[in-house]
């Protein structure tokens, strides 16, 4: 999961810490409650040697764990049925392997019985360089998927245009409320520009398209003690 899937190397590590521990105590917790001996680890079998239980493990390691880099880690319409193809993967592996080296696939699955039985038989290394192997062919051969674009063989077929659409949206609403202040800005200053233009445009316009000012001014003349007339005269300016 480091090399093929990103996850960070501290993060790794706490979660091998913490799986052989569980293992261990799993272990332990089954022998306190049932009696007898512990029968709960893997070993050999059915004529098996220890190559070809270390190869045995490590194909079925590897097909794990290209199951899940291609249902979980692989964003498809498929993705929440990961568990269910997960678990399947690990049902068959445990249907070819466990009559052979015990299907462990997991060095905590095979060490934390070994610790609480105190007993190691002398090919446990398989039951971690078997596996280790595994996730590396696994990561290697989902690399060179991803080198070769194997989503285009069938393009749209396995994308989630629900999620895809719901992250377009999500990133066009933040692009907006980004940019929101920005364009209010140079829209009001482009209104104040077009009122100012137009302002100016409509005063040239009046001036030169206004008519001569006149003014009336009216003049009163007495044209006898009994008799008075208005008369108009204009005067151009």
């Amino acid at each position: 999961m480091v090399i093929g899937a990103g996850l960070p190397i501290s993060r790794a590590v706490l979660c091998i810490v913490a799986q052989i521990l569980g293992g261990i105590s799993a272990a332990a917790v089954i022998e306190a409650l049932l009696p007898g001996d512990l029968v709960v680890g893997t070993g050999l079998g059915g004529g098996c040697t220890t190559v070809q239980g270390l190869f045995l493990e490590m194909f079925l390691t590897a097909q794990l764990v290209i199951t899940i880099f291609m249902l979980a880690n692989e964003k498809t319409k498929a993705t929440f049925l990961a568990p269910l193809g997960i678990g399947m993967s690990l049902f068959i592996a445990h249907l070819a392997g466990v009559y052979y080296t015990g299907a462990s696939m997991n060095p905590a699955r095979s060490f934390g019985p070994s610790v609480v039985t105190h007993h190691f038989d002398n090919y446990h290394w398989i039951y971690w360089v078997g596996p280790f192997l595994g996730a590396i062919l696994a990561t290697g051969f989902y690399k060179l998927l991803k080198v070769l674009e194997y989503e285009t063989a069938n393009p749209d077929q396995d994308i989630d245009l629900t999620c895809s659409h719901r992250e377009d949206t999500s990133r066009f609403s933040c692009t907006a409320d980004l940019s929101a202040p920005i364009e209010r800005k140079e829209l009001s200053q482009t209104r104040i520009n077009t009122q100012s233009s137009g302002l100016s445009r409509s005063k040239d316009s009046d001036l030169e398209s206004a008519p001569p000012l006149q003014s009336k001014v009216l003049v009163r003349q007495a044209t006898g003690s009994s008799q008075s007339e208005d008369h108009i005269r204009p005067i151009t300016t």
